[in-house]
């Protein structure tokens, strides 16, 4: 897989040697993936719902917006809202 990888191949999508090709089923998708740790660094909506989660990155000393969620449910929103808690000095 690190080969693939390297090729620009996200994944394999595999099948059982003795199954024939049924559409849209007895096909498994298995796709590679690449982690990197993120720091939570806001949220969009309110502090006790959150609608979206912000994740950065540092470069050097400051931290940079990398990515962020797609809309939280809500259970992941109250789930969230119950942790978080104001930031202790002015941040952006």
């Amino acid at each position: 897989m690190e080969a693939f990888r390297a090729a620009g191949v996200e994944g394999l999508v595999v099948k059982g040697a003795s199954s024939r090709y049924v559409a849209g089923r007895g096909w498994v998708k298995y796709k590679t993936r690449e982690t990197v740790e993120v720091i939570a660094g806001g949220v969009i909506g309110p502090l006790k719902q959150p609608e979206v989660l912000i994740a950065g990155r540092y470069r050097g000393s400051e931290l940079v917006q990398v990515g962020r969620t797609v809309p939280l449910s809500p259970e992941q929103s109250a789930a969230l809202g119950a942790v978080l808690r104001k930031a202790k000095r002015d941040h952006p």
